[in-house]
């Protein structure tokens, strides 16, 4: 694994958290705890199943009272106050919105992993069932942006399709290509894949269940 940063680069919706996650999965790759601190090898396994991908994820119930406060999260999902609590740890691996990411990059060392949208209203519906509000924009306005990211620009080291991603046979038939590009070392593919597997089968819940509440 080179001693670089890895960029993945996508819209709201698209799936660059999970992206992360499974490169995590790699040996030495970086999963980082709600504490902070790097998931060991041996553990990552059972701490994205077990906590991250855990089956109340997609959580579309009355909002929790916490310390006599109603949903102290107010307009995003369960979904994202879990990416929310590890989002800034990470410093190996680093999400971006900005679809001008290569211009940007410091270093000419670092790799871009750019997301390219297909199925514009599928990425911009999983993302409203995780973000009702969808951060004050509307229906239209979301959509709009993500149209943005339907062009690859120049430069970019591993492209990801959205309409590939959200099948569950990406992982068999994606992953050691995109590895190979970023310079990544394989990990257990097996494990990999129920990961990926978990995730589909949540997102599907999540699009199949409307939330009655802005949790």
């Amino acid at each position: 694994m080179m001693n670089n940063k890895i960029w993945i680069a996508g819209c709201h919706g698209s799936g660059i958290n999970h992206i992360r996650l499974l490169l995590g999965m790699s040996p030495g790759g970086e999963i980082i705890d709600f504490s902070g601190r790097r998931v060991s090898d041996t553990s990552k396994f059972d701490f994205v199943m077990r906590v991250i991908y855990h089956d109340s994820r997609t959580f579309t119930g009355t909002p929790p009272v916490r310390n006599g406060i109603t949903n102290p999260f107010e307009m995003p999902s369960y979904w994202l106050r879990i990416e929310f609590m590890t989002r800034e740890k990470y410093t190996e691996t680093l999400i971006t919105h900005d679809p001008n990411i290569i211009e940007k990059k410091q270093s000419n060392k670092d790799k871009v992993i750019f997301v390219q949208v297909g199925d514009v209203d599928r990425v911009t519906q999983l993302y409203q069932a995780k973000c009702p509000g969808l951060n004050g924009r509307t229906y239209e306005e979301e959509f709009k942006l993500n149209l943005e990211w339907q062009q690859v620009p120049e430069g970019a080291d591993g492209v990801i399709i959205t309409d590939e991603l959200y099948k569950r046979d990406w992982v068999a038939n994606n992953l050691l290509n995109l590895l190979d590009q970023i310079d990544y070392t394989p990990s257990d593919l097996s494990k990999i894949e129920k990961i990926h597997h978990r995730w589909c089968d949540l997102n599907d819940q999540l699009l199949d269940t409307p939330s009655k509440y802005p949790i």
